[in-house]
């Protein structure tokens, strides 16, 4: 490409293969370029790819991905990906990396929010396709008391009782409980962190406000 004098226009009008938005412009003006080099780099938003890394140790429960859920640090939305919709699996990959130890599952979505932004790291759990029937809370209500899951149960006004649990298949925001609950109890889902500071030790009875 090339400038002409001040006040004139002068160049070749490259026009793009698809509709975009650029973010890389890789000459400068005045500058000259070889055939086949390349000038712009741009992207189409309006379909984003999710590439998450599953750990060796976890692939034998995986089948074929069916979707997946991912969150964006600083954003309050949980973002579903599902197989049976718009969305499609790109890839599973059938070589394990030797140095990071996982696979990569690649998944192609319609963009669900306009603030998101390629190259971004997200937090995925990959849909396996397996179903379970099981008691579910909010994953809010899961507290990580030194390794161990908990949530509080409330036995009555704002008296709230230490229960550990055992968890099973997460989708999105919702956690399936194995074992340590039955149908019909409550648990704090909203500000459950906080009833636990409350408690102190596992043996006393933590205040808060369930949901």
């Amino acid at each position: 490409m090339t400038g002409g004098p001040a006040g004139q226009g002068a160049g070749v009008a490259v026009r793009a293969p698809l509709a975009g938005t650029i973010t890389q412009v890789t000459v400068a003006p005045g500058s000259y370029v070889e055939q086949g080099e390349r000038l712009f780099h741009v992207i189409d938003r309006s379909r984003l790819w999710l590439e998450a890394r599953i750990a060796e140790s976890d692939l034998a429960g995986i089948g074929q991905p069916t979707g997946a859920w991912f969150r964006v640090q600083g954003y309050d939305e949980v973002f579903e990906i599902g197989t049976n919709g718009a969305a499609r699996l790109v890839a599973f990959g059938g070589m394990v990396d030797p140095v990071s130890r996982t696979v990569p599952v690649v998944l192609e979505f319609p963009n669900p929010d306009a603030r998101l932004r390629v190259g971004a790291f997200v937090t995925a759990r990959v849909h396996t396709g397996e179903e379970q029937e099981a008691l579910a809370v909010p994953r809010g209500a899961i507290v990580n008391d030194a390794g161990t899951e908990v949530v509080y149960v409330q036995r009555g006004g704002e008296r709230f009782e230490r229960r550990v649990v055992r968890t099973g298949l997460r989708d999105g925001a919702q956690v399936a409980i194995v074992d340590g609950l039955a149908p019909g109890e409550r648990v704090v889902s909203r500000g459950a962190y906080l009833v636990h500071l409350a408690a102190g030790t596992p043996a006393d009875a933590g205040h808060g406000h369930a949901h």
